[in-house]
């Protein structure tokens, strides 16, 4: 009786163009609107570089066109370019932090997603929504966020009652 344990294999899928860019923006901590040697060289630990300095060296060669030893909005193109090339944005679901993203941007992504206007979000409304926020999110793992926030069984997560919990949950996450 009961349920069959599934066991999920965990996989690697690749960061997109604006995932990357999100992520290298998200690391220019003193908002001055460059990335600072260290703020790259954090930048490319948190994308799990084994070699993050030397990373960051080489990332400064490609992509600091005015050689001032930071990369600027304009130089991100070339950046991420880089980062895309020397293969590093590999990564699972235990490295991308949802918290890069802020839970006011998770809100107004899951709220968009209902489509059909009915305060509600279905499986597949949360799906789309995980989509569009990138990162490789498996049916499973909706599944799981699914089951923790739907505390009423009802099949959908309510806007009203059950976003919030929603947000947080993958916020944590």
């Amino acid at each position: 009786m009961g349920r069959k344990a599934m066991a999920f294999k965990r996989t690697s899928v690749p960061f997109t163009e604006q995932q990357l860019s999100n992520i290298f923006k998200s690391h220019d901590v003193d908002g001055d609107g460059k990335l600072s040697r260290d703020e790259l060289k954090n930048a490319f630990k948190y994308l799990g570089s084994r070699w993050d300095a030397y990373r960051t060296d080489q990332a400064l060669r490609q992509a600091d066109a005015n050689d001032d030893g930071y990369i600027t909005e304009d130089e991100l193109k070339k950046l991420v370019e880089y980062a895309l090339h020397c293969g590093l944005p590999l990564m699972n679901m235990k490295s991308l932090s949802l918290n890069v993203l802020t839970k006011e941007k998770l809100r107004s992504t899951f709220k968009k997603h209902d489509k059909n206007g009915d305060g509600k979000l279905s499986f597949e409304e949360l799906q789309a929504a995980f989509r569009e926020l990138g990162g490789g999110i498996s049916w499973y793992q909706t599944e799981q966020g699914f089951r923790h926030v739907d505390k009423n069984e009802s099949g959908y997560i309510d806007i009203e009652e059950e976003l919030e919990a929603l947000v947080d949950y993958n916020a944590k996450k």
